[in-house]
């Protein structure tokens, strides 16, 4: 079939509709979002580029007359900052029925074939204080709290079964706190701090375990210990939900699909393929899909290269070529 060509205004419209609502994690601007387009899509919620770009890629579709002989299934969910857990009630819900999926997460349009679980932890660190006169005596959680982070950031973990799970391997501190006792008070500074709070997230692949990370954080709290024998620790994961790591063979139907339709649209240019930086530290709902479902299903979306900086967009090509990407990947998994 002559395939149909996407009105990029319209594709720009839908998407520029929804970035005006701030849909900042665990706020009610998550709900706004999804009922701005339950409206515009008749009962389903939409995320940002990636989701407007397969809504885009069906509606041109639908638009042009064309009927697929499988249902297409999009779904839109909130809380995926939360460990996923509007993609969990759609597979309780038995909502997720499908052969295969395509996760939008933003990778610069590249095919990303394994990512990482995420869990985030929290490690408490006590010490001993004395007036900054006896300072000698003390043990002095701040210092130990500088020498633990950078051995923390350094981590990777046991039993990675190939160099793909291992390039998912990261350890990274995002929060310090200390001061004084366990409310780590702030109103006598001339008092050595004994109490400090480091919370980060670890990135472990399939097949690795909570308790290859929590041996390696143990490890590395051992270590410090080694340079403050007083010093005390404890190792807590805060994970309710946590995001399960996503794998998928290179050569699997649904990725040659997408490989396909990437080097319609980008002719002479191969997709880039694989468990690659920085995706492969993500966590998304491709894990759920894989781990509870059994799904083949592959990790590509427009955007990435300026997330989480200030002005956060997606190129306009690489939408419109997303668009056109899912097009030929819906006909041709669809027809």
């Amino acid at each position: 079939m002559q395939l149909p060509t996407p009105d990029q205004q319209e594709c720009l419209d839908v998407l520029s509709l929804l970035v005006q609502v701030k849909s900042y994690s665990q706020t009610s601007g998550e709900i706004d979002a999804t009922n701005h387009m339950a409206e515009v899509m008749r009962r389903a919620g939409l995320e940002k580029s990636g989701c407007a770009a397969y809504f885009c890629a069906v509606n041109t579709l639908r638009k042009a007359g064309w009927r697929p002989k499988g249902d297409v299934v999009l779904t839109y969910v909130v809380g995926e900052l939360q460990g996923g857990v509007g993609t969990v009630a759609l597979i309780e819900q038995g909502l997720c029925k499908a052969d295969y999926f395509v996760n939008c997460e933003p990778s610069d349009l590249k095919a990303i074939t394994m990512h990482a679980e995420s869990l985030v932890f929290r490690i408490e660190l006590t010490g001993v204080t004395r007036h900054m006169s006896k300072r000698e005596d003390a043990t002095d959680a701040i210092m130990a709290t500088t020498d633990l982070v950078p051995r923390l950031n350094s981590l990777v973990f046991d039993n990675a079964s190939s160099p793909d799970v291992a390039a998912c391997n990261r350890c990274s501190v995002g929060v310090v706190r200390a001061g004084l006792g366990r409310e780590m008070a702030d109103w006598r500074p001339p008092q050595v701090a004994d109490f400090a709070v480091i919370r980060g997230s670890a990135r472990f692949g399939p097949g690795q375990t909570h308790a290859d990370v929590r041996s390696a954080l143990e490890a590395a709290c051992e270590e410090t210990k080694s340079r403050y024998p007083e010093l005390q620790y404890a190792v807590h994961f805060e994970n309710a939900v946590t995001m399960p790591a996503f794998q998928v063979e290179k050569d699997a139907y649904i990725v040659k699909r997408l490989n396909d339709a990437y080097e319609a649209v980008r002719p002479g240019v191969t997709q880039p393929t694989g468990a690659l930086a920085p995706q492969c530290f993500y966590g998304s709902d491709a894990g759920h899909l894989y781990k509870t479902l059994g799904m083949q299903g592959v990790v590509c979306g427009p955007g990435g290269k300026y997330n989480t900086m200030p002005d956060e967009r997606v190129e306009v090509s690489d939408y419109m070529d997303c668009i056109k990407m899912f097009i030929r990947l819906i006909v041709d998994v669809c027809a």
